[in-house]
């Protein structure tokens, strides 16, 4: 609360922006996210972001690295799948 903001607030109420801030947190909940390219750069980025607000996500890459992005999304306690680039006889079917 900014001085001179005119803002009167209960000692443990939360401001609006605050309250907004919390809303935005989940505003992904109940939905899956699919990102491809998200081994790294710009699509690991993404893929955290998604997770930080709620989703649970399915992440592809051509690269081993998928699979830390996926746990790093475990570890925000969101439900991750990863995807990485295979033969047809070799890829196996993951469900979230």
């Amino acid at each position: 609360m900014g001085k001179g903001s005119g803002e009167v607030r209960l000692k443990g109420e939360k401001s609006k922006d605050s309250a907004m801030k919390m809303e935005k947190l989940n505003r992904f909940e109940n939905k899956v996210v699919v990102i491809t390219g998200a081994s790294r750069g710009i699509g690991r980025a993404i893929a955290l972001r998604f997770a930080s607000e709620g989703a649970a996500l399915v992440v592809r890459a051509n690269e081993d690295r998928v699979n830390d992005v996926a746990e790093e999304i475990s570890a925000l306690g969101r439900a991750a799948a990863c995807h990485l680039r295979c033969k047809p006889e070799t890829c196996r079917r993951t469900t979230i």
